[in-house]
């Protein structure tokens, strides 16, 4: 595997070594200013460039960020953002809360009232492509009955209970608080 050395990682991977997001690191690609080898950043050349080029240099880049840190990143983006409270704007919102610990959300096709409550519930996204639908699959709403408040309050906690669920730390920023629009700092 050529192309797949120590000295390449993916997009997402470089973002999380150089403490920036996923985005940026489209952006400095799309401006020239990453070295890739296939789909792959080559990340001694591309540092070397981004110092060259980048105003401010290069922040420090770090091989390992632990999942400790990540909550501690996590922490820090507490009651930074304004997030928009539109019920698609948290569905999406819910959506990449749990993707960032490998789980999706998922709607009823039943009616209300069937059983269903007409909320979400939360699987395991790989268990499910290995081993189907069951009960350990479904991590939380089994009635269908998790808003989108409840699926990032859920991901969080699962996310400060054990860090080494975090999947995709370039999602973290879902779980920041506030989660929803009454929550507030004394919560």
């Amino acid at each position: 595997m050529g192309n797949n050395s120590s000295n390449t990682v993916s997009q997402s991977r470089y973002a999380e070594q150089c403490g920036v997001s996923r985005k940026t690191v489209t952006k400095w690609k799309e401006r020239g200013l990453l070295v890739m080898a296939g789909e792959l950043v080559d990340v001694e050349q591309s540092n070397a460039k981004l110092k060259r080029y980048r105003r401010g240099g290069l922040a420090k880049v770090t091989n390992k960020v632990t999942p400790e840190e990540l909550v501690s990143r996590l922490r820090e983006m507490d009651w930074k953002t304004d997030f928009a409270w539109s019920e698609a704007a948290q569905r999406k919102r819910a959506e990449k809360a749990a993707n960032c610990i490998g789980l999706r959300v998922v709607t009823s096709n039943a009616p209300i009232g069937d059983g269903q409550w007409g909320g979400f519930q939360l699987r395991n996204i790989k268990r499910e492509e290995r081993e189907g639908l069951d009960e350990f699959t479904i991590w939380a709403g089994y009635g269908y009955e998790l808003s989108p408040v409840s699926v990032i309050e859920y991901c969080r906690e699962q996310v400060e209970g054990d860090p080494e669920l975090i999947e995709h730390p370039d999602l973290l920023h879902s779980m920041a608080r506030p989660v929803g629009p009454g929550d507030t700092p004394e919560d």
